[in-house]
């Protein structure tokens, strides 16, 4: 289930990142798909105040380079990859 599968996430994260989701008001898991939109916002005073919209452009998972999305910003559309790797990165 997808609550379970977070709290075993936040469950086995170093203590940087458990710091960095502690200051996070909103938590819950979104399902994402392709062109799903997503509407990133910051409450001022009690208002939203709109930063984002992002766009779920594609999704890449294997065995060999692990698993990936990309992610657009639609305003400026810059696209970002983000994801776990199987493999470490060899430079």
């Amino acid at each position: 289930m997808p609550d379970e599968f977070y709290k075993h996430l936040a469950n086995n994260i170093d203590d940087g990142a458990k710091s960095v989701l502690a200051t996070m008001k909103h938590t819950r898991i979104e399902p994402a798909y392709r062109n799903r939109k997503f509407i990133v916002y910051e409450m001022v005073n009690r208002i939203p105040e709109k930063l984002a919209t992002l766009a779920i452009m594609d999704f890449v998972c294997d065995d060999e380079e692990g698993c990936s999305t990309q992610i657009e910003w639609l305003e400026t559309g810059d696209i970002v990859t983000v994801g776990h790797r199987t493999r470490p990165i060899r430079r």
